[in-house]
């Protein structure tokens, strides 16, 4: 993953986004080129004997809520409690530092580091988000770090900056996010999975390391 797979025109984006204004970009990659998320197939995307880096979050009334993680008695995630008991009720999964768990998550963040390096970017880190049917994970925050937020099933209605901007994303789309930008999200009457590329200086990594863990992508060098 380089960074003209994210953008059709690299020159265009760095010139007139890149750490400047959120952009859009429709249609940018293939979701079926992706790993196959489904929340059916969930579990094949982090490791149950080690639940640590599962996150669950919801939305309800304004207020920001972090579940505890169901486990067995082994010490494993009980994946089906995850999904009855939390997902159907509107709780959304996180599953963060992917590029850890995962080969070609880590193929991934290391090659699009590759790219940023040069303007003096040391870290590329990788989350994924599994939002239910009309739910909210986070509630309106802003990240310290550069954010490529890539749709891969379902849409998302997010709201951009002080003004509240609305955009739509939809399968397929990536989105940029720049480092401060307000920001938050939610579904309508579909499931939304997508997954986040953190762009990180030295200092944005220190940074994140002090903030909740609800947008923590690790790092990848």
């Amino acid at each position: 993953m380089r960074l003209n797979d994210l953008v059709p025109d690299v020159s265009s984006f760095l010139d007139n986004y890149w750490k400047r204004n959120p952009a859009l970009f429709k249609h940018q990659i293939a979701p079926e080129s992706w790993p196959d998320f489904r929340v059916e197939n969930l579990s094949e995307w982090f490791d149950k004997d080690q639940p640590h880096h599962i996150v669950l979050y919801k939305v309800d009334n304004g207020e920001l809520f972090q579940y505890d993680l169901p486990i067995l008695a082994d010490g494993s995630l009980d994946m089906a409690e995850v999904i009855d008991g939390h997902y159907n009720d509107g709780v959304s999964i996180t599953i963060n530092k992917l590029h850890k768990r995962r080969e070609w998550a880590r193929s991934m963040a290391t090659d699009l580091l590759k790219d940023f390096k040069p303007f003096g970017y040391v870290t590329v880190g990788t989350n994924v988000f599994v939002t239910p049917p009309n739910s909210q994970a986070v509630k309106a925050h802003v990240d310290p770090h550069q954010i490529f937020v890539v749709q891969l099933m379902g849409t998302k209605r997010w709201l951009i900056g002080e003004d509240r901007r609305e955009i739509v994303i939809e399968a397929g789309d990536v989105f940029y996010l720049p480092k401060g930008c307000l920001h938050e999200a939610r579904t309508d009457e579909v499931t939304s999975i997508h997954e986040t590329l953190g762009i990180y200086t030295l200092q944005d990594v220190e940074e994140t390391e002090r903030e909740e863990p609800k947008e923590g992508e690790g790092d990848a060098k």
